[in-house]
């Protein structure tokens, strides 16, 4: 039912959302509104393991 642009942030080291779970998310998601970032060596917090890419990351999706 997800009708708007939506962001996942994948941590490749996540302990709690493993990274095979966040692409079965980004899978059942309409490919037309969603954006997968994967971060290779971050685990659950990617704004606190790579906050310079993640905030870009961020910036980008809200202004675009």
């Amino acid at each position: 039912r997800v009708q708007c642009p939506t962001l996942v942030l994948g941590g490749e080291e996540d302990p709690r959302v493993p990274i095979e779970c966040q692409e079965d998310l980004v899978a059942a998601l309409p490919a037309h509104l969603v954006r997968f970032e994967r971060f290779p060596g971050c685990g659950h917090g990617v704004t606190a393991d790579a906050p310079e890419r993640a905030f870009r990351v961020i910036r980008d999706f809200i202004v675009h």
